[in-house]
């Protein structure tokens, strides 16, 4: 059983038959995906040097690895031009909203120790629906151009999406737990803790920028426990939620 910071001395990766890393690991994080283990280890450059020096030695059928790669490509290019359109217009608004949010945080990390947490909070309290709003625009966009996409072509856009966004999304602390599911399912009743406590969860600006997103979305506020629907306090409503904000989620969630 591997466990996070546990190093691997003869740790290999092979795309293709093809060596392309042989050296030691470290263990930064894993990601329980149902039958799958899913691990982020950090490598050491000189792993690659044997990688460069392969490279120059005879690799078989050039044409053949053109194929495979042509054919690996293939899959993103029958995805609508449409929603290659939204994907990126989503990815440049997250990547420059974390940019100006760090810009942001560098200011109030000047700041004395006792004042940064009570101004993180007063920044988001006064731009977060602004830019719930914001995101909330293309999202619908997203989701209308989802709506339409045949069956037979979902996965290679699910791809696409997943490729360019997740890593926008999994700095949340609740759409991290949407997506690794520790206790192996989703929709366990931390995650229910944590639509019902403050939203402003995260170790960034743009980490509680992106929490309060997921958390201001139809599921959780569907689903908040109290008078105005008192039977949805169950854990498998959670599971919606990954699904409908971005549809980031694997399937059979």
């Amino acid at each position: 059983m591997l466990r996070t910071s546990e190093v691997l001395n003869n740790f290999k990766i092979i795309v293709d038959d093809l060596p392309r890393y042989t050296g030691r690991a470290v263990v930064r994080n894993l990601v329980n995906a149902g039958p799958t283990l899913i691990c982020e280890v950090s490598l050491d450059e000189s792993g690659l040097d044997a990688v460069m020096v392969s490279a120059h030695e005879p690799l078989g059928d050039t044409n053949t690895q053109f194929q495979n790669f042509l054919h690996r490509w293939q899959r993103y290019y029958k995805v609508r031009p449409e929603f290659k359109a939204v994907v990126a217009d989503l990815q440049t608004l997250l990547a420059d909203l974390r940019l100006w949010l760090d810009e942001m945080e560098l200011g109030i990390r000047a700041l004395p120790d006792g004042d940064r947490g009570d101004i993180s909070r007063t920044v988001l309290s006064k731009v977060g629906d602004r830019i719930v709003a914001t995101i909330d625009a293309l999202h619908e966009r997203f989701e209308e151009i989802v709506g339409d996409v045949e069956p037979e072509l979902r996965p290679a856009h699910q791809s696409l999406a997943q490729r360019q966004l997740r890593s926008l999304f999994l700095c949340s602390p609740f759409g991290y737990r949407a997506y690794s599911k520790p206790l192996g399912y989703a929709g366990d009743y931390e995650m229910v803790n944590m639509i019902t406590r403050d939203p402003l969860e995260g170790s960034t600006l743009f980490a509680k920028a992106m929490n309060l997103w997921l958390l201001e979305q139809w599921p959780s506020k569907a689903h908040w426990p109290g008078p105005r629907n008192p039977e949805v306090f169950r854990p498998h409503f959670v599971e919606q939620r990954g699904v409908h904000a971005l549809r980031l989620q694997r399937r059979n969630a």
